[in-house]
């Protein structure tokens, strides 16, 4: 009930805010709660004939059909610079792990979580961007704050996780800055 009582407040107030979300449950401690997916399912909600319920399946299984796939795509295509078989052989294989997305749902109700990792690759992507030397200072301010700012609103786990996987990268590059 907690993730529908949002999307529920979302769709009575209109507010889908973040800094907000959490304000259905007073015992919670605090009104923040990434609330991004929420905001997809209120859309979807909104834009058909829909209930709740039936936005949200269709929330999720738009994040593993779709946000998933474009994600690895976008993580292919920057961090081995993919070629079109390549790119779409990654397309094609994203929809064949069994564990994820589709384990957040047998899990449990994580479904920020599930959105958070599905775009946890594409901010990979941005990261390996902002560290390659051909991309502009204005480029990198722009993936900085839309990846960041995107992935914290679904869910700050991903961006951890992402600090985790482009640490020992980062590290490389600025050692090469550093030797000239």
């Amino acid at each position: 009930p907690w993730h529908l009582s949002i999307v529920r407040h979302i769709l009575e107030t209109g507010n889908a805010s973040t800094l907000k979300a959490g304000i259905v449950d007073p015992t919670v401690g605090s009104y923040f709660y990434p609330a991004s997916w929420h905001g997809l399912v209120a859309m979807a909600s909104q834009a058909s004939p829909a209930d709740v319920p039936t936005a949200v399946n269709a929330t999720v299984l738009a994040v593993m059909a779709v946000a998933w796939p474009l994600s690895m795509v976008a993580m292919t295509r920057t961090v081995l610079r993919a070629n079109a078989s390549t790119t779409f052989v990654t397309l094609v294989l994203s929809g064949a792990f069994v564990a994820f997305p589709a384990r957040f749902d047998t899990y449990g109700i994580l479904y920020a979580n599930q959105y958070g990792y599905a775009l946890l690759p594409a901010l990979v992507a941005a990261g390996v961007l902002l560290l390659r030397k051909d991309t502009t200072v204005l480029a990198r301010l722009l993936l900085l704050g839309t990846a960041f700012v995107g992935t914290a609103i679904a869910q700050p786990n991903g961006i951890f996780t992402a600090i985790l996987l482009l640490l020992p990268l980062a590290i490389g590059v600025v050692h090469g800055w550093a030797r000239g």
